[in-house]
């Protein structure tokens, strides 16, 4: 085991911490939190849990080996690194950058740029070890979060750069109701998937949640009741490289595979979609229901709704238990509440 540091995106209070654990759980990591703090969590875990969470992850951001946390009291900082061996870190004939990031509220007194200086100035003298701000060959993270600072060496940084090429408006079919591939990345995540296994999206639209879904080795499908949708659909996952083990043009209460393992879904609501006439309260507690007979024991569906709504109790009342539920602000008007069920 090993004490193991990640950054946080900082787009949600709740999701990015709760996507990273479904990913440890789905990969069958064993964990133990050592340190929770604003967009940082510091963890007692194997190695390989670093390469599943950069591989899985849309909300975090750097992923490392964990050197020491104390307060955030420059004094302390400096002491605390001058008792920190490095040796087994560093190479004499590499070199190094030190990034010191602010989240949250300041740090009453410390200068991010200068504790920076400091810190690469006490590592290059103890170590003799040249710096170099463009192409480091190791990279040290350290993180201003509150009143305690955490140092790490840095093993992985998710590019944004592959979400931003999913972006709804990037992919060659969009609809303005699309979820944003970040948000849809980790909403598959938090049935804690695993490669192989069926994951199916009744009110698939565009199908961001199936590309994401299909992105990390799951096998996917989908319906919706417009051929439009469904066409423009299968265009955006193939341009991605995600072949469908199905899609259906049907209603979604009527058209769940049986036996599946996960079910991810966003329903259309509000103002820029269409419920074909459907009242959506009674589309989504007909879906609730029909999800429940869907699963196979132990699997698990996430639902994203309008908080207005209250799907929970509908969830327990067909035999699922409400394992979370996260609150996302849209804009004044919509609000949406996601949840995740286990069967």
């Amino acid at each position: 085991m090993a004490s193991l540091l990640f950054l946080l995106s900082g787009e949600h209070p709740t999701l990015p911490k709760a996507e990273l654990k479904a990913v440890l759980e789905s990969e069958k990591k064993r964990f133990r939190v050592t340190a929770d703090l604003q967009q940082v969590l510091v963890l007692e875990a194997g190695i390989d849990a670093l390469n599943a969470v950069s591989r899985k992850c849309g909300m975090t951001k750097i992923c490392g080996f964990e050197l020491f946390t104390c307060r955030a009291d420059e004094s302390e900082i400096y002491e605390t690194l001058k008792r920190t061996p490095l040796r087994e870190v560093l190479s004499q004939t590499g070199s190094f950058a030190v990034r010191v990031k602010r989240v949250g509220a300041p740090s009453s007194g410390i200068s991010a740029v200068r504790l920076e200086k400091m810190l690469g100035g006490l590592i290059k003298d103890s170590y003799g070890v040249p710096v170099n701000l463009a192409k480091p060959e190791k990279s040290f993270c350290c993180v201003l979060s509150g009143d305690r600072f955490v140092m790490g060496v840095k093993v992985h940084e998710t590019s944004s750069k592959s979400f931003m090429e999913r972006k709804p408006m990037r992919r060659p079919f969009f609809h303005p109701s699309a979820m944003p591939s970040k948000l849809a990345r980790c909403v598959v995540n938090l049935t804690r998937p695993r490669a192989g296994q069926v994951l199916v999206d009744p009110f698939c639209g565009t199908g961001g949640i199936l590309l994401e879904a299909g992105l990390i080795g799951c096998r996917v499908a989908g319906s919706d009741l417009s051929l439009k949708m469904l066409k423009g659909c299968l265009r955006n996952l193939r341009y991605y490289g995600v072949d469908p083990v199905g899609l259906a043009l049907a209603e979604a209460s009527s058209s769940l595979f049986m036996e599946v393992d996960r079910i991810v879904t966003d329903p259309p609501y509000g103002r820029l979609s269409s419920t074909m006439g459907s009242e959506a309260a009674k589309v989504m507690v007909d879906f609730i229901a029909k999800a429940a007979d869907s699963l196979k024991a132990g699997g698990y569906v996430c639902i994203a709704y309008p908080k207005i709504f209250s799907l929970s109790e509908a969830g327990e009342d067909c035999g699922l238990k409400k394992l979370e539920t996260h609150q996302v602000y849209v804009h004044k008007s919509l609000t949406r509440e996601i949840t995740v069920f286990k069967r």
